[in-house]
């Protein structure tokens, strides 16, 4: 109990230099950046909570198990397959990526589109509980997403299509100091919407392009980036990571992430489907999606191989065109 009273007043006086230091000093990251003056407390990674966060509720996990079980993942389950070892790894099925990517909600019938997720499949547990040391099976689907001119579209699309995205680098900006109830016009998040243009710097000199999903608050809540909530003029609804069209008076909500509802369940970020259609004309834009899967067997001793995929896709008058573009097969039988 002293202990407990003891570090309380560690943390009162701490907060207080760090206080009297941004009120006195400047400061810089690198030797040959200007100093400059302290804007918040954000800066300096000393933020203690969001108030606008739930207390105790995380955003959930990416890490769940069976994706498949909830209705913003309705494709089949790999995991249910009776095939085990190489021939689970190299079956010629693959997941159905565009139910991931256009969802409906099982009881408000309403349609969304995936802008980002992370979806994974595994029987680590169930296999574990029989014996701790036996090989299991995992799969695993991301999804990303850009916004870019409608002309521009098949330049994008041409160049997605030679790559096999494994080994490169895609990723959602993370501002896990921007907090969810002033994302994203405070202070905090004033520098974010630089991080979704162009991002990332290795698929092309065409800069014209805007990522659509990003990672913010203490518990990692996937939401969209500035320029989606631009483009549908949404803004945060108070609950939980949603966001509706306030300030044209509608309060429904065209952005979730219904993982932070469930606690649970793979991470997506979820817009509805009509309303980013009619956002897209309206703008003479168009969104294409880049999804890249796997399948592997993992166990201590034995590699069993691993299947990959890549694929590229768009929205077109309404519908999810494209389709997988690479295969790739890692067979240790050099088959």
């Amino acid at each position: 109990m002293v202990e407990r009273i003891s570090k309380k007043y560690q943390w009162i006086a701490m907060h207080e230099i760090l206080g009297y230091l941004m009120d006195h000093y400047q400061r810089f990251r690198w030797s040959d950046e200007e100093p400059r003056g302290i804007e918040g407390a954000w800066e300096l990674g000393c933020r203690d909570f969001d108030p606008s966060e739930d207390v105790g509720i995380s955003s959930g996990s990416g890490d769940y198990e069976r994706a498949s079980e909830f209705w913003w993942c309705p494709c089949a389950d790999p995991i249910a397959s009776p095939l085990t070892g190489q021939k689970w790894i190299f079956a010629d099925s693959t997941l159905e990526v565009r139910q991931i990517l256009s969802v409906q909600h099982p009881q408000a019938r309403k349609e969304w589109v995936a802008l980002c997720g992370y979806y994974n499949w595994t029987d680590r547990e169930a296999v574990r509980r029989r014996d701790e040391d036996a090989p299991y099976r995992q799969a695993c689907l991301h999804v990303y997403s850009w916004l870019v001119p409608a002309n521009k579209r098949t330049h994008l699309i041409r160049e997605l299509k030679e790559k096999h995205f494994f080994g490169y680098l895609l990723w959602p900006p993370e501002a896990y100091e921007c907090w969810v109830g002033e994302y994203p016009w405070g202070p905090s998040c004033r520098q974010l919407p630089c991080y979704f243009e162009g991002n990332p710097e290795w698929l092309s000199e065409m800069r014209e392009r805007t990522l659509t999903a990003g990672f913010i608050g203490e518990h990692g809540r996937l939401v969209p980036a500035p320029q989606v909530l631009s483009l549908l003029e949404a803004s945060w609804t108070g609950t939980k990571a949603d966001f509706a069209r306030i300030s044209v008076g509608e309060l429904e909500p065209v952005v979730i992430n219904p993982t932070v509802w469930a606690m649970k369940g793979p991470q997506t970020c979820l817009v509805a489907k009509q309303e980013l259609i009619s956002a897209l004309t309206r703008k003479g834009l168009s969104l294409v999606w880049a999804v890249l899967g796997g399948r592997d067997v993992l166990a201590s001793d034995v590699f069993y191989g691993r299947f990959e995929l890549s694929g590229v896709y768009w929205l077109e008058r309404g519908r999810i065109k494209g389709g997988i573009t690479q295969r790739v097969k890692h067979d240790p039988r050099g088959d």
